[in-house]
């Protein structure tokens, strides 16, 4: 795990003209400056500023901190509450200078109080990186990846999790762990999904913060209670670093892109740490049905996409694939040639059961799409089926090398036909593995069966996400299929193999006019 960066120290200076060299100065202040500043640096500082966002939240962290810890008293309710006197008439007279006063109690320390509020400083541009990453990413992912068409892929369809992650962001209000983990995680998704990431607080800034409150919280937890937002705080780690560490996901945030392909990664790394760390939690509490299924299916992603990038086989047990689908709620979709001539290939048998239900996942899918009705339930069994299926392929080991080819191509047809960028981008990893594994099974040659070979390139080519290796597939398209490469009989044969037209059409489309632009 990467180390902790070092906490500055707050210093308290009178703001006066004092002479540095220690002569005799004026001691009154000027009546429209403050009497003190806080200056928020360390050993390593070499200027003195008070303008950077990072500082001023940290100075406001550190004011409201001291005043929270003032004003608490021995009585658990009296955390929630501010004292303040004020004067009260009587009609007798009395010698005392002091009249009476009445003690009044009013809401402090929680969500109400807007002195509270400011410990991680909580501007304009927090709360459009929680509405961004909440509305537009969070919602877009789990609506996505239980494998809904691109219509229902928007920030005003309804979502199952929509009640957790409401209550997720007004625990950030008295959870310091769960707020800074949060805050780190819609930086950093922010920056990847749209492109906007603020230079004065990094993701880096906030994963500093959150590890130092997760760490005190486990100092002091129970290990047989089931705290989904100590779950949620370091689930949210875990994804940030290998979000942080991950560099084609930068593509639409160019300088950290090129930052990231220089560093060396220990993002991997460290998401594993945290992972590890988080099934830990879970198992002590019980298992995965001790928590809210919003946490369930937030460590499967994670877990999912850390496996895919280091094509390893993930680690969260595969305890929670669902059985059935529930048939019964959908009309029986119209047969499809969907897979039809992949399953006449010959396979190893635990490639060919997990084909054939990918084909039938994707044909129930696409009917329960289309039915327009909506069941809660289903759309949660699609989505753990989807991943499940891709626990599945990835999986198996020491296949053969035609096996090998198919089942990087299945996974990339899923990630390709799935409506969101963060899984279209994670395309772009296999295909440098796909590459290598055709040179491996000599596709140029008789040993890989041609069809096999057309639907390879083709998959491969049609990823989202410009690189090398997707123009290597460009050239092995020209080289051995031109001038039939512009032929309409591509989609037909595509087809028979894993293709959906209405999902993968606009991709096939842009690749018939790279490949017209060859010519």
């Amino acid at each position: 795990m990467p180390s902790t960066l070092q906490i500055p120290s707050v210093f308290a200076v009178h703001n006066s003209s004092s002479n540095p060299l220690g002569g005799s100065q004026k001691r009154h202040m000027e009546p429209n400056k403050p009497k003190v500043v806080f200056v928020n640096k360390d050993q390593s500082s070499t200027f003195l500023s008070r303008s950077q966002g990072a500082e001023r939240a940290f100075i406001l962290s550190h004011v409201q901190r001291r005043r929270r810890q003032g004003a608490k008293s021995k009585q658990p309710w009296s955390q929630h509450t501010s004292q303040f006197t004020f004067e009260q008439k009587t009609n007798t007279t009395s010698s005392d200078d002091k009249k009476p006063q009445l003690l009044v109690k009013g809401l402090s320390n929680n969500g109400a109080d807007p002195f509270h509020c400011t410990i991680a400083a909580i501007d304009a541009g927090n709360h459009a990186m929680l509405r961004f990453t909440f509305d537009q990413g969070a919602k877009l992912t789990f609506l996505a990846e239980a494998f809904a068409p691109s219509s229902f892929v928007r920030r005003d369809t309804r979502m199952r999790h929509e009640r957790a992650i409401n209550q997720r962001l007004k625990r950030c209000i008295e959870d310091e762990a769960l707020m800074y983990s949060t805050l780190a995680y819609s930086s950093c998704c922010q920056g990847w999904m749209a492109g906007v990431l603020d230079q004065k607080r990094p993701p880096e800034y906030f994963i500093d913060k959150a590890l130092q409150a997760v760490r005190v919280r486990l100092q002091h937890t129970q290990e047989l209670k089931a705290d989904n937002w100590l779950a949620l705080s370091i689930y949210s780690l875990a994804i940030t670093e290998f979000w942080t560490g991950t560099p084609f996901l930068w593509t639409r945030c160019p300088e950290r892109y090129l930052a990231t392909i220089a560093a060396p990664n220990t993002g991997a790394s460290a998401a594993r740490t945290h992972l590890g760390a988080l099934l830990r939690v879970v198992d002590n509490a019980g298992g995965w049905s001790q928590f809210d299924p919003y946490m369930l299916e937030s460590a499967i992603l994670a877990d999912k996409y850390l496996a895919l990038t280091e094509f390893k086989t993930p680690v969260v047990p595969l305890t929670w694939d669902p059985i059935s689908l529930c048939p019964g709620y959908v009309e029986s979709a119209a047969p499809t040639l969907l897979g039809h001539n992949l399953l006449t290939k010959i396979l190893s048998l635990d490639l060919r059961l997990v084909l054939q239900d990918v084909i039938s996942y994707v044909n129930y899918a696409v009917a329960y799409w289309s039915s327009g009705k909506r069941h809660g339930n289903i759309e949660t069994n699609l989505f753990l089926k989807l991943q499940a299926l891709t626990y599945r392929l990835l999986h198996p080991q020491d296949l053969q090398q035609s096996d090998n080819c198919i089942r990087i191509t299945t996974l990339t047809f899923l990630l390709n036909a799935t409506q969101y960028h963060g899984s279209q981008t994670s395309a772009r990893t296999l295909i440098s593995r796909l590459r290598q594994a055709l040179i491996e099974a000599r596709f140029w040659s008789d040993e890989l069966d041609e069809s096999i070979r057309f639907w390879c390139l083709y998959t491969a080519a049609m990823t989202t996400e410009a690189s090398p290796d997707r123009d290597w597939f460009l050239c092995m398209i020209q080289r051995y299929y031109s001038p039939l490469a512009l032929n309409y009989e591509v989609e037909e044969r595509l087809r028979g193999y894993l293709f959906l037209s209405d999902r993968q059409g606009a991709q096939l489309s842009t690749l018939m006019s790279k490949l017209a632009s060859l010519r």
